[in-house]
């Protein structure tokens, strides 16, 4: 009954617009609110701070659009990794009542309000494929009726999302108004150690090796210390990120190759741009000062990397066409590539420097709801002409117990050369994957 009473006060309310040309008015935009509700004034519909309890996206679109074209057509990109968000779906949308070519008195200059997996903090991008919907350039009287004009411009319209403010809301023309109410408060910035950790992680996975009785534990720590906009690249969206980071694993015998621990951290530097028109492509740079070592930190090694990381594209369309074949709505980056100079200055007189070109190729991606599959292949071309080129080969495979996916059973294959440490084997291990922040 609500739905039915909002588009009967949809078409009254176009046809109270009967003589405005549009185009004049109408503003495309996208708001990103932490809480959002219909109300009515005299200038339409419009949405604002309410009770939903959860972030969304507010709207406004130079088209047509039924419920299934957007969340079939339209993507809301995350831009701090360049990956549509999941999980996206309509919760409520008003607009202008005009006559279509081919739906009388349908709705079209929507106002829609979006839901998925959005950060009160976030910073997203929609886009709105212009080519594959219904698109209007203006909405004019036409025999006392407001009439659509077609759109001639096929190029997708990419809008960035800002913070609603508080104390307003958006109407139906796209416009930033005074909300009466004044109810909403927009979201805060994190700031200080809530900064530090936000966006962080931390993942822990005790480990049990194939047909041995040691035990090992990997760690993973991954901490923001600062990010910002760094605007437009051409038609990418750049960002420049600064952050710690330290891995390894710890086992209850450090003598024992069986399960070889190992240490490594950085500080990295990087500047990364989503190149793409119907999907983006991360690429970017990256600068590191930090550390690599063995297990009890003996031979330890400071590093220095510049390294570049570029993704390969049109591959995931194969996990996208599997994903379509299970009905897997994940999010996933596409394959990368990337290069490095990696200097790593010897501890001692005794050993080996372990300055090298490094070449890696990986992809995570998931191939179930709760299956997820990870690949990696490294080559090292030492710099030390007494030192032969080597490899490391990474893989595994997580089950999630939960639909939060922050822990789940692991099984993962390392096979080859790890720097600092040495020949690792080829050792398949068992494992319980636990991840934080």
């Amino acid at each position: 009954m609500r739905r039915i009473i909002l588009l009967l006060l949809v078409v009254l309310t176009g046809l109270a617009q009967v003589g405005v040309v549009l185009a004049d008015d109408y503003i495309e935009g996208a708001r990103l609110a932490s809480r959002f509700t219909v109300y009515n004034s005299d200038d339409g519909f419009g949405v604002s701070g309410g009770e939903v309890g959860r972030p969304v996206i507010i709207v406004n679109a130079r088209c047509y659009l039924a419920h299934s074209q957007v969340i079939a057509g339209v993507q809301v990109i995350d831009l701090a990794t360049g990956m549509a968000v999941p999980d996206l779906e309509i919760i409520d949308w008003s607009g202008l009542a005009a006559a279509h070519p081919s739906r009388p008195a349908d709705i079209i200059a929507p106002q829609f309000v979006l839901a998925g997996d959005l950060a009160a903090d976030g910073r997203y991008q929609v886009r709105i494929p212009y080519a594959d919907l219904d698109a209007f350039d203006d909405v004019s009287v036409d025999g006392g009726d407001p009439a659509w004009a077609p759109h001639g411009d096929p190029a997708p319209a990419i809008l960035d999302v800002e913070v609603l403010p508080a104390g307003k809301m958006v109407d139906n023309f796209g416009r930033l108004v005074d909300d009466p109410d004044a109810g909403y408060t927009a979201p805060p910035s994190a700031t200080g150690i809530d900064k530090l950790f936000d966006g962080g992680r931390f993942a822990l996975t005790p480990e049990i090796p194939e047909d041995s009785d040691q035990l090992g534990a990997s760690y993973d720590l991954t901490l923001q210390v600062d990010a910002m906009d760094l605007g437009w690249f051409g038609a990418a969206p750049g960002r420049f990120q600064l952050d710690l980071e330290a891995g390894g694993r710890v086992t209850t015998d450090a003598a024992n190759l069986d399960l070889a621990g190992y240490n490594d951290g950085d500080l990295s530097a990087r500047i990364m741009m989503l190149p793409g028109r119907t999907r983006y492509y991360p690429m970017g740079l990256r600068a590191a000062v930090g550390y690599e070592a063995d297990e009890e930190f003996r031979r330890t090694y400071v590093t220095a990397t510049g390294q570049l990381v570029v993704s390969v594209p049109y591959v995931e369309r194969l996990a996208l066409a599997w994903h379509r074949l299970l009905g897997v709505n994940r999010v996933f980056a596409p394959p990368f590539v990337s290069g490095a100079v990696v200097y790593a200055e010897a501890p001692d007189a005794d050993t080996p420097a372990m300055s090298r070109f490094e070449l890696e190729v990986g992809w995570i991606v998931p191939v179930a709801p709760r299956w997820d599959l990870g690949l990696a292949w490294q080559f090292f071309d030492f710099h030390d002409d007494d030192l032969d080129d080597e490899s490391l080969f990474e893989g595994y495979l997580t089950y999630y117990v939960d639909d939060d996916r922050d822990q789940g059973l692991r099984v993962t294959l390392e096979d080859g050369f790890r720097p600092a440490v040495g020949d690792v084997g080829k050792t398949l291990l068992f494992g319980y994957l636990v991840e934080g922040f």
